[in-house]
């Protein structure tokens, strides 16, 4: 099995990753020595990975192709969820997205700043991957 990004949340002692081990990309949960698949709605079935969770656990990011264009074409982006309860997340919404592609979503550890990953395409069809940041604006 291909398993990626492995975040540790230690307010939590939890440990998340992404992998294919049930055939797709989803986000897995490790703690106290079993591993738990995140279930609906950060799940999809549209693949789900890099997850980053704030130091308090209460809010997941990660990168997933659930969102599709007019065309159809699911395009990979950032989006946010809030923690309800001990393994229960609300409805993912949309954090960061492109007209290609936005990933890997990172922050320092005073959550001020995200770091990610946007990708461009040439005119003769070539990806090209930057690293961006931004700020969160003061209250």
């Amino acid at each position: 099995f291909d398993e990626d990004d492995p975040y540790y949340c230690a307010a939590k002692d939890e440990l998340y990753f992404w992998s294919t081990r049930d055939g797709g990309q989803d986000i897995f949960m490790a703690k106290n020595g079993s591993v738990t698949k995140l279930a609906s709605p950060i799940n999809s079935g549209k693949g789900e990975l890099q997850p980053f969770l704030t130091p308090d656990c209460q809010t997941l990011y990660f990168s997933s192709s659930r969102g599709a264009t007019a065309s159809g074409e699911h395009i990979i982006q950032i989006y946010s969820s809030a923690r309800l309860g001990e393994n229960e997340w609300a409805p993912p919404e949309l954090f960061l997205g492109a007209r290609i592609g936005t990933a890997e979503p990172t922050f320092t550890s005073d959550g001020k700043t995200m770091f990610f990953v946007q990708m461009f395409q040439t005119p003769q069809g070539q990806y090209i991957l930057d690293i961006y940041s931004m700020q969160k604006k003061p209250n």
